[in-house]
């Protein structure tokens, strides 16, 4: 049998069935609920020796159907009204050596995700922004909205309705985004970066019918991204987090400085967090006092 891998978090370093024990001890404490093997194996429709054998690594490459089944009945006896989380499921798959699940995000993801991040980095001092893998932007929060001069709403309960309206691509090369990008002082350097790191972020979904139409209907939209795609070279980084800089910014003629961040919200593979830390001291010294005369004023 020929085995593949997804790595997301390394779990593969560690045998299936101990990345199985450990989602299910744990899903059992966060849920106030005892999980075990016995109840687990019934729900799953196989014998509790099988799932021990599993667990405990002697069964080392069990079908990925029986893994599936497993992972399904958990997230049944967990999660009533939903399934587990698709990085839950990837690790362990990931742990057994086969290829991860993916698809897109549906609309309750959507929401919850939203209201998650904003709860997290509504507040934050530092420029921050959520995507989806789409390249959709979801929400900023307001050191974000204010550094880049782009107007979007606050997160409201209707924000779902907002993913059809923007994504990275636009910011960069629809002629509506032209002022922002003036303010972009090395932005040739910057945007081949940023799309060399959407490119290794996307490029193992490029089989994918998902990715197919996303990059058929931006070159449409944008006949010069279409070359520019072709030539990029994905960057060579982990996957997960990409970092470099800086981004020059002309705020309100000051030029600020800023390191680019980008990582996995909630260690979800469709969501991303991305951040513009402040990266020199004329910056940094700038940024607290526009911070300190914003919180008093």
């Amino acid at each position: 049998m020929q085995l593949h891998t997804f790595r997301i978090g390394g779990t593969s370093m560690v045998h299936g069935g101990q990345v199985l024990r450990t989602l299910r001890l744990r899903l059992s404490d966060a849920q106030g609920k005892h999980i075990s093997l016995e109840r687990l194996a019934d729900a799953a429709g196989i014998s509790y020796e099988g799932l021990s054998n599993i667990e405990r690594g002697r069964t080392k490459h069990p079908p990925r159907s029986k893994i599936m089944k497993i992972l399904d009945a958990l997230g049944s006896l967990c999660y009533p009204k939903e399934s587990l989380r698709l990085q839950e499921k990837n690790n362990v798959l990931d742990a057994f050596g086969y290829e991860g699940l993916f698809s897109l995000p549906v609309p309750h993801e959507y929401t919850q995700t939203i209201e998650k991040w904003t709860l997290e980095n509504k507040d934050s001092l530092i420029p921050s922004y959520l995507v989806d893998i789409t390249q959709h932007i979801l929400c900023w929060n307001t050191y974000s909205q204010k550094t880049s001069g782009i107007e979007i709403p606050a997160v409201e309960h209707h924000i779902y309705s907002l993913i059809s309206k923007y994504t990275i691509f636009d910011i960069m090369f629809s002629k509506h985004f032209a002022p922002v990008r003036k303010n972009v002082l090395n932005q040739n350097i910057f945007f081949s970066l940023l799309l060399s790191t959407i490119k290794s972020e996307l490029i193992t979904h490029k089989h994918d019918q998902w990715y197919i139409d996303l990059i058929h209907d931006t070159s449409i939209k944008y006949p010069e991204f279409s070359t520019i795609w072709q030539d990029i070279k994905p960057m060579e980084s982990s996957k997960t987090r990409f970092r470099f800089g800086p981004i020059s910014i002309n705020h309100k003629n000051t030029i600020l400085n800023f390191e680019f961040q980008s990582f996995l919200f909630n260690d979800d593979i469709r969501f991303r967090t991305v951040q513009y830390l402040p990266c020199d001291t004329n910056t940094i010294l700038i940024w607290n006092q526009w911070v300190s005369l914003q919180k008093t004023s």
